[in-house]
């Protein structure tokens, strides 16, 4: 009897099973015939599948060169900004160097900055420093004036060893500002460097003396004896060519 209700109970479950087996199932368990998938089916399928993964694979490239076009726009951007920058800021540099220039042409002196100052009146370009060699006799004052070179009192220009002189006679005279002549030898009859006032030091000369400089020129009556100029009066003056003068050199002019 015990066979007979188990026997009942696996056939109510069997029947269970095959209400809502699938036929995938129901063919495993024998209920019902097996149908095989065509194989046409199955190529379709699998193409389809292949399809799917090649769009996605598409889909990101897509997405990783719109990342890269995306990012090459944004350094275009910022490169176009930076040269923006760079040509505004070299427009403000010329501007400047311009203005610059233009009242340095102006100026009765332009430092140059290498140790020379330029006389834009003359065009002779001057030691800066105006007491590099002190007080010496007219024959060493050649001297000291024909060998200087670059490397020496100041001189940061390139200039070598015979390209310095004395001044001329006439030089001195055209370097001479009357308006500041001083008979109490406190200044030298020189202007600043803009030419509106005195000297300063510094402005644009430094170390110049309100005394006797001497000039390259041999008085003609008498060749023991030179010109130098008195900075304090203002005026030249020939002397014995063994009296101290100060030295200061020139170049150009020629």
């Amino acid at each position: 009897m015990k066979f007979i209700a188990l026997v009942g109970i696996l056939i109510a479950m069997i029947a269970v099973v095959a209400e809502v087996a699938t036929p995938e199932i129901r063919c495993k368990l024998g209920l019902d015939k097996c149908v095989e998938e065509p194989d046409s089916q199955r190529a379709q399928q699998l193409e389809l599948e292949q399809q799917r993964a090649e769009l996605e694979r598409e889909k990101s490239r897509l997405r990783e060169e719109a990342r890269q076009i995306e990012q090459a726009r944004l350094r275009a951007e910022q490169q176009a900004k930076q040269i923006e920058l760079a040509i505004l800021r070299a427009e403000q540099e010329a501007r400047r160097a311009a203005e610059q220039a233009r009242l340095k042409a102006s100026y009765r002196y332009a430092d140059n900055g290498n140790g020379t100052v330029t006389d834009n009146k003359t065009a002779l370009i001057w030691l800066k420093n105006a007491n590099c060699f002190g007080r010496q006799n007219w024959k060493t004052a050649m001297q000291k004036a024909a060998n200087l070179a670059s490397g020496r009192c100041g001189l940061r220009d390139g200039s070598t060893r015979g390209m310095w002189r004395l001044p001329t006679k006439e030089e001195w005279e055209a370097m001479i500002d009357d308006k500041y002549v001083k008979k109490d030898w406190s200044q030298p009859a020189l202007s600043n460097a803009a030419g509106t006032g005195p000297w300063q030091e510094g402005d644009a000369f430094s170390g110049v003396q309100a005394y006797l400089y001497w000039s390259s020129a041999s008085y003609a009556g008498d060749t023991s004896y030179a010109w130098d100029v008195s900075l304090h009066y203002g005026d030249v003056y020939s002397y014995d060519k063994t009296n101290t003068r100060y030295v200061w050199p020139v170049r150009g002019g020629d």
